[in-house]
Formats: C-alpha cells, structure tokens, sequence
C-alpha cells in the first residue's frame, strides 16, 4: 500500500512541476513514479495521463494524444477524477492540433465527466474560448471567457492554475483577433502576479509584448521581444515556439526582411508538422505564402 501511494505522489509532483514550468523535474517524477507502479494498470494510466498533460505544455500533442488513448481503457471505470483529467487533457492535445471536430467531441465528453470538478469543468471552457475562437465564433468566445473569469473567483485561494491557463489564452485571442489591446494589457499585468514562480514566465511576458506590439503596428519592438523570447521557450514552454516564430515573421515582413521571414515561417512550418499544432501551421504557410508572392 505505501508503494501505491508512493507511486501516486509521483504522478502528482508532474502535473505540479510542469505548472511550474520544471519539465525536467516532471519527466524525472514520471520515470520513477512509472517504476514505482509494478504493473499496476490504473497507476500506471495516470502516470501516462499526467506526462500527456506535460507534453501540451511543451508542444508535443501528437505524442499527448497517443500516451492519453494507451490510458483511457484502465480508467473507464476505476477513477472519476483521473479519466476526467484524462479526457480535459485530450481536449487540450485535440485544441493545440486544431482538430475541431474531436475539440468539440472531448469538450462534450470532459463537461459529461466534470460536474464534480468544478476547476476541470472551468478549464473545458477555457478550450472552449479557444474552440470558438478557431471556428470564427468570437462573440461566444468573448462570452464564455467573460463567464469563466468570474466563475473562477468561486475556487478562491486554489484558482490561480485556472486563472493562468485562462489569461494566456486571453492575451493571444485579444492581441491577434479582437484587436483589445487595453484587454490584453490587463491580463498581462494578472499575469506578472500569476508567472511570478513559473520558470521560463520571462520569456511568455517578452511573447506577449511581442503580440501587442504587433497589434499597435510597432514592428521592431515586437522583432525584439520575440529574439528575447525564444531561446527561453524552446527549453521551457515549447507549445508557444510556433506562435513565436510566426510573430517573427509577421514582425519581419512589417519591416520588409521577406527573406527573414520566409526562414522563421519555414522552421515553423517544420515544427509543426513535427509537433501537431494545425492552427499555426496554417498560419505558417500563410505568412511563407506571403513571402513567396
């Protein structure tokens, strides 16, 4: 028994480490809690499920979306709690692979799962937000964020995770579609209280200067936020590389380096038929279309 609960403190300790942005120590806790589960099926898929959450966060959701189907049979019918985390997580893999069709089948099926949960069921909206933004539905997505940004006071003192999942999305979505840059500039000052003991925030923060940069037409500023963001986003947070390389490119056809552009657009063309992020590969292939007219 102290092995099993062992085991499961492991499994924890990933899912915590990866919201701190300690991948490395995420995956570490992943090996050993794995060695701990002695062919247990149910430890062993929530070990699998706890690492797919990590791989969104560092882009991987091609490999997310496997580990989370290899889990879900011994989940069925053991745990509640875990196969609806399992199911919000392939919802955030099915999101970054810009899969609709799936998006909206997980979104129904993490809402079936997480009516006990209320910050599971809080985060399926938030990829709902982001749901409706990708199918051009904006006045819904404005208005189910707005929904979850007050539900999410309810959680009190535990609503931080929540509140930063949500702002993220929200300074992308207000920056590149809505044109709210006084929105986005709220959510990133929330966002310098939030990231304050999250490793690699820095290089988010130098991101989202970069998107509202682009957005108020000051190319330069936003080329230099970007060269500062990247390096640290590649060993951190790799899931938002490609939407740094495509605000490269923006920023570099703004100030006419066609050939600049065309390079970054082509590392993220590459990235994201390694990595699964269909949304921006297609925003890829625009802007590398672009440079080629």
């Amino acid at each position: 028994g102290l092995k099993k609960d062992e085991a499961y403190s492991f499994i924890r300790l990933i899912n915590l480490y990866s919201q701190r942005g300690l991948f490395e120590k995420a995956s570490q806790a992943y090996e050993y809690g794995l060695s701990l589960c002695s062919g247990d099926p149910v430890l062993t898929a929530a070990a699998h499920t706890a690492m797919a959450y990590t791989y969104t966060f560092l882009g991987r959701s091609l490999m997310a979306l496997d580990l989370l189907e290899s889990s879900r049979p011994a989940l069925e019918s053991s745990d509640s709690f875990l196969l609806a985390f399992n199911a919000l997580s392939t919802l955030a893999a099915t999101v970054w692979k810009a899969d609709m069709k799936d998006a909206d089948t997980w979104y129904a099926r993490t809402k079936e799962l997480s009516r006990e949960y209320m910050d599971i069921d809080l985060m399926a909206d938030i990829w709902l937000a982001h749901i409706c933004c990708l199918t051009g539905r904006f006045e819904q997505a404005r208005r189910v964020h707005d929904e979850v940004a007050i539900r999410e006071k309810k959680l009190g003192r535990v609503s931080g995770g929540v509140s930063y999942l949500r702002i993220q999305g929200s300074i992308y979505f207000r920056t590149r579609y809505f044109g709210d840059v006084q929105g986005a500039r709220s959510d990133l000052t929330l966002f310098d209280a939030l990231g304050e003991h999250i490793m690699g925030a820095d290089s988010l923060k130098a991101l989202y200067r970069a998107w509202i940069a682009l957005e108020e037409g000051r190319a330069p500023e936003a080329h230099e936020h970007v060269v500062e963001a990247l390096p640290g986003l590649r060993e951190g947070v790799a899931n938002r590389v490609p939407y740094a390389l495509n605000a490269l490119s923006e920023a570099r056809l703004m100030m006419g380096d066609v050939e600049g552009a065309r390079r970054s657009a082509l590392e993220c063309i590459a990235w994201n038929e390694r990595s699964g992020n269909g949304d921006q590969l297609i925003c890829a292939l625009r802007i590398y279309a672009e440079t080629c007219g």
